[in-house]
């Protein structure tokens, strides 16, 4: 420790230690000047480095009654200190790290360097402290540098390339018996050398090494191809370089196929309600997002996180009117499912209107107990139904909730072709015509034109072509990417509200018991993680994870305080947040319940002005649905149907149901938990509005039935409905 106060007696180099002085008053100050380790600094290494344990750490600490300035100064430049000086006010402390630049003492000749570290007093220029240390150089180590290819390494690219990923990676191993520094020259300005490891390389080991083309400059003396030589050396031995030749062949851009375009959206507006058609072609068909709070914009996508439709607000006519006349098309879409329990098919992307009325659809899944983790197409044809059946499907298990390219073809003489990352999946022989499309059609995209058939997932580019891309031009299209960014995306689920009811006396019901948090992006992030509540924590409040890595946040309650709580309805608020590129950061919501044992119900009789939507001019007309996504929301809707669920902790909230006289408005039948339904009015069922279990209904309004409002299974809870 190095007590500093108005520091007036010089020491001698050597000799830290501690002093006194009397004030001009004839009181007596206490400077204690003191190093709590006052031996040498002395730190030994080879030739040309490295330098091991070339760091000291030292606590200054200001034990006088003002405010002092310091400094500390090295006469070397192989010496450095962090930080080098500053303020400290009385009874404060601060720390000085004391370390070896490994880079200057790489250039020092064998011998002995003694230096004396000064420990500066502003205030006071008598008041230097010395601390002595010395670095021995030997003899230089053995490290031998091995590279890998030997010779020379090709390198193939375009230059239209911006891709963050490497062009090529070289290996440096060391195969001697020392550890040593190294680096790496590029005769030229287009090649840069890039690591993340550490500069020293000790005896066994190896590291990779990327190399990177700079095609902007190359691009300015055109395509062709490029020659430029790189060198590895040992630090302070020259006579350890080796040497490789580095060739690029640089081609002119190979980006997307415009050929035959009529529309192509690559979801990157960032905000909004619209998604621009990108391919120029007038009248643009952009799609209109019916639901914004159902999606989430993504770094170079959108994520469709519960059920909504993308469509155009018109006929799509330029495009079916382009496509009749060609005979031929080319459906294109860069994905990655939320799921592989969506069926139906939950339609991707098409021109329709209605369930069974079609130009063309692409889908995900089949129906009832067949493959869900399918790609299909429905082409409507002369020789094919209205629906467009039958459809082309690929095999089970082509499907998967990975990123995946996605191609339809169909030509001229019949065939069609579904490609998964560009491999043909599967073909069909489809003759006939496509003169009996409808051009009054709209297109549409995550849904069903006037149906449910919703699609969950992120969407990154979509395109239609009037014409079969060949094998090579798919590929080429798959190589210019799909535009997602190469940054990282934090996803935490369930979506839905967590709901925990505590009985007073009794015990306490969580319906789910901690958070799923992952990487959904193609680069590492940091995430972290707090809730504002003292009856609840997290038992994972952040860390890193790498591209598709997940992790946990458990939810752990505080029992003694939340059985001290008065009954009412408590809400806490996780907080999750991506601290590398914020993308994926959300709030999550911890609804809490305080009841009393056998406690008899109080406030106002449910009825007319107390249940139903809470803004029923807020609510959009939707078909029946069936959801098999867990943590769906569906909220501010219409549906003229039935809603099916088939999926765990769904909410679904400010709504009007209206079955036009089938058994049920609402079927929770197949054994799933955590659904929530409030806020809500279900009217016009022959059976019952809602038939099933596991579920809590809150402030519903139910009338019109020909037989029951509940028809309840097990593990219900219903309060201040209205059921008349």
């Amino acid at each position: 420790m190095i007590g500093l106060a108005s520091l007036i007696t010089s020491l001698p180099a050597c000799a830290p230690t501690s002093g006194s002085a009397s004030t001009d008053d004839g009181g007596t100050v206490i400077l204690g000047a003191h190093v709590e380790n006052g031996s040498v600094f002395e730190i030994m290494g080879p030739a040309g480095g490295p330098f091991p344990e070339g760091s000291r750490t030292y606590t200054l600490r200001n034990e006088g009654a003002e405010v002092l300035e310091w400094s500390m100064d090295s006469p070397v430049d192989w010496l450095v200190t962090s930080p080098a000086g500053g303020s400290m006010a009385s009874g404060s402390e601060t720390q000085v790290t004391v370390e070896i630049d490994q880079v200057q003492a790489a250039k020092l000749p064998m011998g002995v360097f003694p230096s004396d570290l000064v420990l500066r007093s502003k205030s006071n220029s008598a008041g230097d402290i010395f601390m002595p240390f010395q670095l021995t150089v030997g003899e230089p180590n053995q490290g031998q540098i091995q590279i890998a290819p030997e010779e020379e390494i090709t390198i193939v690219t375009s230059t239209g390339n911006r891709s963050p990923n490497p062009d090529g990676v070289i290996t440096i191993s060391n195969v001697g018996d020392g550890a040593f520094l190294w680096k790496a020259t590029s005769d030229d300005a287009w090649l840069t050398v890039e690591t993340s490891n550490s500069d020293i390389l000790e005896p066994g080991s190896d590291l990779e090494i990327e190399l990177q083309v700079d095609e902007v400059i190359l691009a300015d003396q055109g395509s062709g191809n490029f020659q430029t030589r790189l060198s590895f050396q040992m630090l302070n031995d020259p006579e350890s370089t080796q040497s490789l030749t580095v060739n690029v062949q640089l081609s002119e851009d190979s980006g997307r196929i415009s050929s035959g375009l009529v529309a192509e959206y690559h979801f990157d507006e960032g905000t909004g309600s619209i998604v621009q058609d990108r391919s120029g072609v007038s009248p643009a068909m952009n799609l209109n997002i019916e639901n914004t709070g159902a999606v989430s914009w993504l770094p170079g996508g959108l994520s469709i996180s519960s059920p909504t439709l993308l469509s155009t607000s018109g006929p799509a006519t330029r495009i079916s009117q382009s496509i009749q006349q060609s005979r031929e098309i080319t459906v294109e879409a860069w994905l990655r499912p939320a799921n592989l329990n969506q069926d139906g098919p939950a339609r991707l992307f098409g021109i329709s209107n209605g369930p069974s009325l079609r130009n063309f659809t692409l889908g995900q899944g089949l129906w009832g107990s067949q493959p869900k983790d399918t790609f299909n197409m429905r082409l409507r044809t002369s020789s094919t139904d209205m629906d467009g059946m039958p459809l082309l499907t690929t095999s089970a298990g082509s499907a998967s909730t990975a990123l995946q390219h996605v191609v339809y073809t169909h030509r001229a003489d019949g065939t069609s072709r579904i490609f998964v990352n560009g491999q043909i999946s599967t073909e069909l022989q489809m003759d006939g015509q496509m003169d009996n499309w409808d051009t009054s059609y709209r297109m549409a995209v995550a849904g069903e034109i006037g149906a449910s058939r919703p699609w969950l997932g992120d969407l990154y580019l979509m395109a239609i072509y009037d014409r079969a891309l060949t094998a090579d031009e798919i590929n080429q299209n798959r190589t210019a990417g799909s535009g997602a960014e190469e940054v990282g995306q934090l996803a935490v689920t369930p979506n839905a509200e967590i709901q925990i009811t505590a009985t007073l006396g009794q015990d306490i019901y969580i319906n789910v018991d901690e958070f799923d948090v992952a990487n959904l992006g193609g680069a590492s992030l940091e995430w972290s993680a707090a809730v504002n509540q003292s009856w609840v924590s997290l038992g994972g409040t952040g860390g890193t994870l790498g591209p598709d890595q997940a992790s946990t946040a458990s939810i752990q309650l505080d029992q003694a305080h939340i059985m001290g709580l008065s009954p009412g309805s408590y809400t806490a608020v996780a907080q999750f947040t991506n601290n590398t590129s914020e993308y994926g950061t959300t709030a999550k919501s911890i609804r809490l319940r305080v009841v009393n044992e056998n406690a008899p119900g109080t406030g106002d009789r449910p009825g007319p002005h107390n249940t139903g939507p809470t803004d029923a001019s807020n609510l959009t007309n939707v078909g029946g649905m069936t959801i098999t996504q867990d943590g769906t929301v569906v909220e501010n809707v219409f549906v003229r149907g039935t809603i099916v669920v088939e999926a765990d902790n769904v909410t679904i909230r400010n709504f009007k149901i209206d079955p036009g006289g089938t058994p049920y408005a609402i079927r929770a039948n197949n054994g799933n938990t955590g659904l929530v339904i409030e806020d809500g009015e279900l009217m016009n069922v022959s059976s019952a509005h809602i038939y099933g279990g596991n579920f809590e209904a809150r402030r519903l309004n139910l009338h019109d039935s020909g037989g029951d409002g509940f028809k309840c299974t097990t593990d219900v809870l219903v309060e201040e409905c209205w059921v008349h």
